[in-house]
């Protein structure tokens, strides 16, 4: 079942989801070996499809703002 947890100054976040967003964020649930190379296994065949194609792939990851909302508004660091 997905919660809302009230976090300061009137700030929800997402709780009990599938995801476990705030334990992904907060590096209390961490991707095992076997989940990342499943991942890479996914972007390897999504670019060897393309490239059969002519198609290049570009992959970026970037920080995810979560990472500052949840320090400011959740987490209580004193």
């Amino acid at each position: 079942m997905t919660n809302v947890i009230n976090g300061k100054n009137g700030v929800l976040f997402l709780a009990g989801d599938h995801n476990a967003v705030i334990k992904q964020h907060t590096g209390e649930r961490l991707l095992k070996d076997r989940q990342l190379t499943k991942w890479k296994m996914v972007f390897s065949d999504r670019k060897r499809s393309l490239e059969t194609i002519g198609i290049k792939l570009y992959l970026q990851i970037v920080p995810a703002n979560i990472l500052y909302t949840v320090s400011i508004y959740l987490m209580n660091f004193s």
